[in-house]
């Protein structure tokens, strides 16, 4: 949905009354994503809250139709595949997204959606691929700022 204007109290209560687990706001500048920020909403009986787990700083993202991949697929689980030099990068995207690690084989997942990000160290980024199981590509690039820069924990509605 679009967030408009909608503060983030009505956000956490929108979130809380769908059941939500998470909430992700893209942030933009110059009309380009540069910040993904992860939110848990708080539990009742507590007052509407996000609480901000995790922020991933984009250095560039290359949309799915730029490398002509499958645009819109809900995955039923995201498994997240990394290199040595990104498993910070891998850890925040499995705490932010409720995701798996490439931990068990694909075929455990047999009859789900099932969507792999594939984690590369770059130098100073980290490049995440959006695949299905197969290699298909699906989904964006993103390009992601190091883990040594990236914040992580940011507490209430950051």
């Amino acid at each position: 949905m679009t967030r408009g204007h909608l503060t983030m109290e009505e956000l956490a209560a929108i979130a809380r009354s769908k059941g939500a687990r998470r909430v992700v706001i893209l942030g933009e500048r110059r009309g380009n994503p540069s910040i993904i920020r992860i939110y848990q909403p708080s539990e009742p009986p507590e007052r509407p809250v996000l609480v901000n787990i995790v922020t991933l700083l984009l250095r560039g993202v290359t949309l799915a139709r730029e490398r002509k991949a499958l645009a819109r697929y809900r995955p039923d689980i995201l498994i997240v595949e990394s290199d040595r030099e990104s498993e910070d990068v891998a850890d925040a995207m499995v705490q932010g997204f409720l995701a798996r690690l490439a931990s068990a084989p694909l075929a455990k997942y047999r009859g789900k959606r099932v969507v792999v990000a594939r984690l590369k160290s770059g130098g100073e980024e980290v490049v995440a691929d959006f695949q299905l199981p197969k290699g298909s590509p699906v989904g964006p690039r993103l390009r992601l700022v190091r883990p040594r820069s990236m914040v992580k924990s940011g507490g209430s509605q950051g």
